[in-house]
């Protein structure tokens, strides 16, 4: 199981900085609502456009993986996902804000499919379980990272949202460069 988890480090990785800036812009757009005086239903609305686009995310991520690949597709919404978060950061606006959640949760979503279809398909039957719960324990351990690092710079400060969207774009570095092979796809 050794050798699975080391050839894994760069799906593993990309989870880590994905997850930490996802859950760094989350919280800090939660914040960044309520010292703009948005009213809790405004916030509540804005916030859970997140999850409709991350349902919207589960119905279009497979068939664009099938299309043009694993690594393709997690590049592409790295990119979309990392410039809504510089978007958060440049315009206080509650339209474009539940516009940019939506992105967000989409291509959190489509990330979130693409690092565990690659995990799925690299464990064998045996150590899928394993290998599962390790990534969930990275995931989680990476979320309350994220989180964390909120404190780095005040929501009110543009920076929040850059660093978030650092960490968002970087997680697109270790699968790009990665040696392990992508999972097949069913056409």
């Amino acid at each position: 199981m050794f050798p699975l988890l080391l050839s894994a480090t760069s799906v593993f990785l990309a989870a880590m900085l994905f997850v930490a800036g996802a859950m760094m812009l989350t919280t800090t757009v939660g914040l960044r609502l309520t010292l703009e005086g948005f009213s809790s239903g405004a916030t509540g609305l804005i916030l859970s456009c997140q999850a409709i686009g991350f349902v919207v995310g589960t119905q279009i991520g497979p068939p664009l993986i099938r299309r043009v690949g694993h690594i393709r597709v997690f590049s592409a919404f790295a990119a979309l996902v990392c410039t809504a978060a510089l978007l958060h950061g440049a315009v206080v606006h509650g339209v474009l804000w539940g516009v940019l959640r939506f992105v967000a949760g989409m291509c959190g979503s489509v990330m979130l499919v693409v690092l565990e279809s690659w995990i799925s398909a690299h464990a064998q039957p045996a150590t899928r379980g394993r290998v599962m719960g390790i990534y969930m324990i990275i995931y989680y351990a990476s979320g309350a990272g994220g989180q964390y690092l909120v404190g780095v710079s005040p929501p009110e400060d543009y920076r929040s949202f850059s660093l978030a969207a650092g960490l968002l774009v970087l997680s697109l570095v270790p699968l790009a460069m990665t040696g392990l092979a992508a999972p097949a796809v069913a056409n």
